[in-house]
């Protein structure tokens, strides 16, 4: 598309998102590395990383570093958004200018130069997307996809919040043990250890260590598949820990709980901040498989519903 210059309109458009994307990854790798690194180690850290799950107008939530990246920069806005095309599909109109990045998969084919055979390969395309707090048009067709859509899990009460959170875990059947003087999860045996719930002060300490263990929980080779088997203070064993303290923050945001790194974890901080400044990478891989964690959790929950239902 060009405009009365004969500019290329569209390919501006995409190089301005594209440097808003990398100047975005730097950024947010540089903030929580200065976070971690001049955090009190005598005070909870308390990681607003992910405070909400932001989705597309069709209700799909996003995955992995789009998430996190949506919460961290733009977490004030409502969190629904759309490409310029999803918006107008429905006869809405995104603002100039008002576009962010999502990072979205792109699948090539290509020949393998060492064996000269035919692979595929994955690289990710910054497009645009707009929040539905930038788009104009017919104001009842906004207010009913804010309606539609929207989490009101932040408007329970914590007693049902607490409830739904403890049918879903219930659902996982996985060996969770209650006593223990600290919470870890046992790979050999594949069982959780917790404290009793009367040993932590809030109802949300309780539920970001259960979660956290949970998502080491997952990643067993018959779940998720990771590496679990990384010996104490190793970089496999800090980069496992970021990605259970990731996992936490993705299931305390479905329930609209915050999520409280608990005290004996502070220390990794400077490790994790060691990481990231040592592979900057390392941040949105440990995304990814936060989110892949989220959602095998997710999904087997919502399987089992179904099972039920059917029954009824």
């Amino acid at each position: 598309k060009l405009n009365k210059h004969g500019e290329n309109i569209i390919g501006r458009i995409d190089m301005s998102i594209k440097t808003l994307a990398e100047d975005n990854i730097k950024e947010i790798t540089e903030g929580i590395i200065r976070d971690m690194e001049s955090h009190d180690m005598t005070q909870p850290f308390v990681p607003k990383w992910i405070t909400n799950l932001h989705m597309n107008v069709d209700g799909y939530q996003y995955t992995g570093w789009n998430q996190f990246h949506l919460n961290y920069k733009y977490g004030y806005s409502t969190p629904i958004w759309g490409t310029y095309n999803q918006w107008n599909k429905i006869g809405l109109h995104p603002a100039p200018r008002s576009g962010r990045p999502l990072w979205q998969p792109m699948t090539f084919k290509t020949e393998d130069k060492k064996t000269g055979k035919e692979k595929i390969i994955q690289r990710f395309k910054a497009v645009a997307i707009h929040s539905i707090d930038h788009v104009s048009g017919d104001s009842k067709v906004i207010e009913d996809l804010r309606d539609s859509l929207l989490n009101r899990i932040n408007t329970a009460t914590e007693y049902t919040q607490v409830e739904s959170i403890d049918k879903q875990v219930s659902r996982l059947d996985a060996k969770i043990t209650h006593g223990s003087n600290r919470a870890c999860y046992i790979p050999s045996t594949d069982e959780i250890m917790m404290p009793q719930h009367t040993a932590f002060k809030k109802t949300e300490s309780y539920y970001s260590t259960l979660f956290h263990e949970i998502t080491h929980w997952s990643g067993h080779k018959t779940r998720c598949n990771r590496t679990l088997s990384g010996s104490f203070a190793s970089n496999d064993y800090a980069f496992e820990e970021l990605i259970a303290e990731l996992g936490a923050s993705f299931h305390m945001a479905k329930y609209g709980m915050l999520h409280t790194t608990r005290q004996d974890h502070v220390h990794y901080l400077k490790s994790w901040a060691k990481a990231l400044r040592d592979k900057p990478d390392a941040l949105r891989s440990a995304c990814k498989y936060a989110s892949q964690s989220f959602f095998y959790i997710r999904d087997v929950t919502n399987k089992i519903d179904s099972k039920e239902q059917v029954a009824v």
